[in-house]
């Protein structure tokens, strides 16, 4: 299972960065608010290209799922 990390910031932040960070290639991007639609199209694509079965599996999802609402804090006063 691959997993890519996405942060996107409001474009009125301003910040110096690697450029590594911004280039679709990499499985760590740091995107624009703006920017964060059309950055997980064309990464979507990239993989699409790159890889001839699908990158994830249903029974991936619905892991990536599970995990998700286990560490979820539910308890509004922690969270």
């Amino acid at each position: 299972m691959k997993f890519i990390s996405m942060v996107s910031f409001a474009t009125r932040c301003r910040f110096s960065i690697d450029p590594e960070l911004r280039e679709i290639h990499s499985d760590e991007l740091v995107v624009y608010n703006v920017e964060l639609n059309e950055f997980i199209s064309r990464k979507l694509l990239s993989l699409k290209m790159t890889t001839p079965e699908p990158p994830i599996s249903a029974a991936q999802i619905q892991k990536i799922y599970e995990q998700l609402v286990q560490a979820n804090i539910t308890y509004s006063e922690i969270r």
